[in-house]
């Protein structure tokens, strides 16, 4: 498999990309209420919160960013808790498979550093082109649940997947 992105921890600087990423309407869909980074000052608290949470170890945070080009293009996160991933992909970037290749990088880590044996992510019933990429990157489809308080503006079906390290 060639991989064409890298993961690295965030930084501050990084808010400015992410501001502009999230910027577009649909893209703040398909984050929770709470931390969907809509402009420069929530990037920054958002920014925050990632390296905040993989220095108290609760969360491995990534920004996924392009090879060709060292652009930061999108976040993959892993719940240390329950090994639950939660990722996404600016609107210019979808469509590509990058995320097929930075999934396939966190499950690497999570079974060669932290010793995993398997990873979830949870996805919304709707979100056709998720559930794609997930199946693309070896994940298998495991249940549907309803999940009132995972975006607090609508009710949501989700759909679990589950990968085999």
């Amino acid at each position: 498999m060639h991989i064409r992105v890298k993961l690295r921890p965030f930084s501050i600087d990084d808010a400015g990309q992410i501001a502009v990423l999230c910027a577009n309407p649909e893209s703040r869909n398909w984050f929770p209420a709470d931390v969907r980074p809509a402009d420069l000052d929530t990037a920054r608290t958002y920014v925050k919160r990632a390296i905040d949470d993989r220095d108290s170890q609760r969360c491995a945070a990534f920004a996924i960013e392009t090879l060709a080009a060292s652009q930061l293009i999108g976040e993959i996160r892993l719940c240390l808790r329950d090994a639950k991933l939660a990722y996404w992909l600016g609107l210019p970037f979808r469509g590509n498979h990058y995320m097929v290749d930075a999934l396939e990088l966190v499950a690497r880590h999570a079974r060669d550093e932290l010793r995993l044996e398997f990873l979830y992510a949870d996805v919304i019933r709707e979100n056709i082109a998720s559930r794609r990429t997930l199946e693309k990157a070896d994940f298998r489809f495991q249940a549907i649940f309803t999940d009132d308080t995972a975006r607090a503006w609508r009710h949501v079906a989700l759909l679990r997947y589950k990968r085999m390290l």
